[in-house]
């Protein structure tokens, strides 16, 4: 119920698009994800930014309930998510972003 909570406060200071953002976080590129199970372009496009940048700012810094992985373990599963979790042409976009690029095996590579 987070991301129903997160856009009623988004949208009670008028911040509309950033509430349609929050709403549609946690839907997933294969349609797996909720509240609504959308899939693909279905997905709001800030919606499907938001997943990736929250996902590497959840993996990279220490949880209640989870210890952090390194810079690279966390572009390492997000290139894994790409398709599945993730927009994949999102995902390049990130890793590039990121400084990094893959190997012809996929594996993540520091320039």
């Amino acid at each position: 119920s987070h991301s129903e909570i997160g856009y009623r406060m988004a949208q009670s200071i008028g911040e509309y698009a950033l509430a349609d953002a929050i709403l549609g976080m946690h839907e997933h590129w294969d349609g797996s994800g909720y509240p609504y199970g959308l899939a693909g372009e279905q997905i709001p496009y800030f919606s499907r930014v938001l997943a990736i940048v929250d996902a590497y700012d959840v993996m990279t810094h220490d949880q209640v309930y989870k210890k952090s992985v390194s810079h690279t373990e966390a572009l390492h599963k997000i290139r894994d998510g790409a398709g599945k979790q993730f927009d994949p042409e999102l995902v390049e976009a990130f890793l590039r972003f990121m400084g990094s690029v893959s190997d012809a095996g996929g594996r993540i590579m520091e320039r």
